[in-house]
């Protein structure tokens, strides 16, 4: 999700908030996973063809201690998108510790709207967030 613009033209200003669904009642068990990806090229030329575009998959598992993991992958293309960072929210989820690990660096977790996630910097190398 992007924060919100008037217009086309407008760069937006904020994360890009990706929202994890992992544990849908009756339909995921701990230890199943999700995926997705993110796509995202000016969108306007033709360039994307010449490999200026931004691709990222996502990924994500949960664990039988009720985590949450959400792995970023690198990024495929060469085009700069308008994120500076991802904000990661797990939807119908409540951690257990507030705690979270973002390439292995420990950081807390915080509430917005009612979902638990993280605020993490964008980069092309993707990343690992595990949350708690």
């Amino acid at each position: 999700m992007a924060p919100l613009t008037q217009s086309t033209a407008e760069t937006p200003k904020g994360p890009l908030t990706l929202r994890v669904y992992p544990l849908a009642p009756g339909l995921n068990t701990p230890g199943e996973s999700c995926a997705g990806e993110v796509y995202a090229d000016d969108g306007h030329s033709f360039d994307f063809r010449k490999g200026i575009f931004a691709r990222f998959h996502f990924t994500c598992s949960t664990g039988a201690d009720g985590s949450v993991s959400v792995t970023v992958g690198k990024q495929e293309g060469t085009w700069k998108p308008w994120w500076h960072e991802y904000r990661i929210e797990v939807v119908g989820w409540t951690p257990k510790s507030g705690r979270g690990l973002v390439d292995g660096s420990s950081t807390s977790l915080t509430q917005v709207g009612g979902r638990w996630g993280v605020t993490v910097p964008a980069n092309t190398r993707g990343a690992q967030i595990d949350l708690r």
